[in-house]
């Protein structure tokens, strides 16, 4: 996976406005109980002035809010003046006990080494057993169309559900492993779930069996798609998190499993095991079992990098390579297409990482042509289907079809749809709000501003772990736009909005190379596309 590396660009400003230190966590979660004596803590900060950044903070955690209060920092005092971590901050104050209560707090210094005022007071409290509190609603979204809200609407009313079940100890409110997997990105998204998802991938972790299979969630049976969940569910919130310490605690964990696959399946042809799999799919087990396994393979070779064992990822490459060998060989016909006809298997085989980019072009090729109206795309399907068209440069054909007020994921009575990627599409590409690095240190803003009137706007939020991101774009006369966006401070993004040779671009009545902290970095013609890359604050382009 590559990331984005973003060079920050430094500038005078006339007038300085101080941080404002906003939400403190630890473990990922506002005052938690039951948390390690070696927490990680977490802070974010806002500032109504562009290009505000950390330099530097002071920490400080006492046994009391008194002492707290007074400046008796009996438990940590660190004062960093050349740090911009903030998140996961790893303790290493005065040494805790279980059942201890820590009160805490952060003032931020900035670029120019002025301390923000200190934060409110914040508090964890240390245990031998995790006691997860009530989640908050982390997203927004609204736009003109109105399938397009329904949508967001009952996924999100559907997650809470899950969430509010898991969380009064039923184990298996948020469904099996493919059901967690299919919603972990949207779990990330609306909720803020990091700590129940870790929570769940401890659970299943931990009930690996003896030949290294995890169970589709606790309490439930192993089998492919739903075990695979072991290893999709800590791809997804590393991705969103940042939390890499999680991926090199779980990794043996997941590396096993992998292994346990090889072994069970030497000629890597694909074989039915465990539970069924697809429940209203019509797909040969073995089909299924070697898709997952080439994408198993190209998701633990991305999460090498995290764990710090960069030399392991070559074993999931040849994984990767064997898979794909053995894909063309039984699942391909003469012509390069596949033997199963089913929408389902297309978009399976085509984001499973089963075939190589040549080999994968026909069948997208085929897809696209045969896809509308849909045929026997069901729920198992529909995840794989927003990345399959979107990535693929059909994200209006993709509009369509989700948008039918007649199609599956607008028929209220389908509940197979709900949660299986929508609305991470509506917040990734709709709004445009995605990371370009894990834990959104570093953002990339790229709405999909489709032509027509059918999709005139839309407006949202999402509150990452370093705050919260804003997008808001509207059409305008003779094909403008009005696009508005808030990053949160000391991020940097990538801007990348539609524009033809023909048009201007200004920023709050400036031209660009005017405004403070933007800079264009690219403006591709052919591809009607401009890059703009930003400092954090609030900025509003328009587009004649």
């Amino acid at each position: 996976m590559k990331f984005l590396f973003l060079t920050l660009l430094l500038a005078g400003c006339a007038h300085a406005a101080d941080l404002t230190v906003t939400v403190l966590r630890a473990e990922h979660e506002v005052n938690p109980q039951g948390i390690s004596a070696m927490p990680r803590l977490s802070w974010s900060f806002s500032s109504p002035e562009r290009g505000k950044r950390q330099a530097g903070f002071h920490l400080v955690a006492a046994s009391s809010e008194e002492k707290l209060a007074s400046g008796e920092w009996n438990l940590w005092n660190l004062n960093e003046k050349k740090s911009g971590q903030r998140s996961l901050v790893g303790w290493k104050g005065m040494p805790l006990q279980n059942d201890q209560t820590v009160f805490w707090k952060i003032s931020v210094l900035d670029e120019k080494g002025k301390f923000s005022p200190w934060s409110k007071p914040a508090t964890f409290t240390v245990g031998a057993e995790r006691k997860l509190g009530k989640v908050t609603r982390t997203s927004g979204f609204e736009s003109s169309n109105p399938v397009l809200n329904d949508i967001y609407d009952r996924s999100v009313a559907t997650l809470g559900k899950r969430i509010e079940g898991y969380l009064a100890g039923d184990e298996k409110a948020l469904g099996d492993g493919h059901a967690v997997w299919r919603s972990a990105r949207e779990l990330l998204f609306h909720y803020d779930s990091t700590p129940v998802m870790l929570d769940w991938i401890a659970k299943i972790h931990n009930a690996q069996d003896e030949r290294g299979y995890f169970p589709g969630g606790p309490g439930q049976p192993i089998g492919p798609v739903v075990s695979d969940a072991g290893i999709a569910v800590p791809h997804a919130v590393w991705w969103v998190s940042g939390d890499a310490q999680m991926i090199r605690e779980r990794w043996t964990y997941m590396e096993n499993y992998m292994m346990c696959r090889e072994l069970a399946d030497p000629m890597v042809k694909g074989h039915a095991w465990g539970a069924p799999f697809a429940p209203g799919a019509d797909l040969p087990p073995a089909f299924v079992d070697l898709c997952y396994f080439g994408l198993t393979s190209r998701l633990m070779s991305e999460l090498a990098q995290p764990a710090q064992k960069p030399n392991n990822s070559i074993r999931f490459k040849s994984y990767s390579a064997r898979v794909r060998k053995s894909f063309a060989r039984d699942f391909l016909n003469e012509k390069g297409l596949l033997k199963l006809a089913n929408q389902d298997a297309q978009v399976l085989a085509i984001r499973s990482a089963v075939m190589t980019p040549e080999v994968r072009q026909p069948i997208i090729d085929d897809l696209v042509k045969t896809v509308k109206p849909l045929r026997d795309l069901t729920g198992f399907g529909a995840k794989p289907f927003f990345p399959v068209l979107g990535f693929t440069g059909n994200q209006g054909l993709l509009y369509d079809i989700v948008s039918d007020p007649k199609g599956p994921w607008a028929d209220k009575e389908n509940h197979s749809f709900e949660a299986s990627g929508a609305t991470e599409w509506l917040m990734a590409s709709v709004l445009g709000i995605e990371g370009a690095s894990p834990g959104f240190q570093q953002i990339r803003l790229a709405p999909e501003i489709l032509p027509g009137k059918d999709l005139t706007w839309a407006k949202g939020h999402y509150d990452s772990p370093v705050g919260r991101i804003s997008a808001h774009w509207e059409k305008q006369e003779k094909g403008g736009l009005s696009y508005k966006c808030t990053i949160p401070s000391g991020i940097l993004a990538i801007i990348e909005l539609p524009m033809s040779a023909e048009q201007a671009i200004n920023e709050s009545g400036k031209t660009v190379e005017e405004a403070f902290g933007a800079q264009i970095m690219k403006r591709d013609e052919k591809a009607g596309l401009i890059q703009i890359i930003t400092q954090s604050g609030s900025y509003h382009f328009t587009i004649q």
